[in-house]
């Protein structure tokens, strides 16, 4: 009760089972139910060595950021009206990103860069339209410009979300860190909380668990696009 009293003071007030449902199903049992996708790592502080996530050739601790989504379900999602943002208000440095239409079928993976200055190699979709295909430089997953305008409109590394808004406009999932100087909007169905890291990304082991830092899991700083089903591993 101590824990459960604990996770609902983090997350303003949020009851303690709508913070806990990621920790109450096995290893193959997605947080979110159907028919919405499930973040599943998160690039909010990019590294000044070894952070070039995008590929373009430079780092940049903007352009860099990135939020991967998977289809945990059996049947395939229609993207169109899905919304990424930040903890920012609109017209006050919100980084907003809103999927054109794009099916994603069970088990694909779709990766949303910020896009600051950023030339993404292979093929790229943007909020007007989706990519021609999948990109091979990142393992196959859906590969999206976010083309933010300003360095600003940017995670805050000391604390922000990225929150996943449905086409209808429930808010469905929340990821977390640092501290938030805004709460957490009531009816989101799922929050989770990612720890606070200079190593790289945070990511879910498996559709279940909690996230943790990337390197936790095998090493490496991130992994945009390579999600799997949990029997087969990372």
């Amino acid at each position: 009760m101590a824990l459960c009293e604990s996770l609902s003071t983090i997350v303003f007030g949020i009851t303690c089972s709508s913070v806990a449902l990621w920790a109450t199903g096995d290893a193959s049992s997605p947080p979110v139910p159907a028919p919405h996708p499930l973040i599943t790592e998160v690039l909010y502080n990019v590294m000044p060595e070894g952070g070039d996530a995008s590929q373009d050739g430079n780092v940049s601790p903007t352009g860099d950021e990135f939020v991967e989504l998977y289809n945990p379900h059996s049947k395939s999602i229609n993207l169109e009206g899905y919304r990424l943002t930040d903890r920012n208000l609109d017209g006050r440095g919100e980084f907003i990103f809103t999927f054109p239409k794009l099916i994603l079928k069970p088990h694909q993976t779709v990766v949303v860069f910020n896009g600051y200055q950023q030339h993404i190699p292979g093929p790229v979709g943007t909020a007007e339209h989706s990519p021609a295909s999948t990109n091979e430089r990142f393992h196959n997953a859906y590969v999206f410009d976010a083309k933010a305008k300003a360095q600003t409109t940017a995670f805050a590394n000391s604390g922000d979300w990225v929150l996943l808004w449905a086409p209808n406009g429930t808010p469905i999932q929340c990821v977390w860190w640092g501290k938030l100087n805004r709460t957490i909007p009531q009816n989101t169905l799922v929050i989770e909380h990612a720890p606070k890291t200079r190593k790289g990304s945070v990511q879910r082991k498996d559709l279940s668990s909690p996230f943790v830092v990337h390197t936790e899991i095998n090493q490496k700083p991130y992994s945009p696009g390579l999600f799997t089903q949990p029997s087969k591993g990372r």
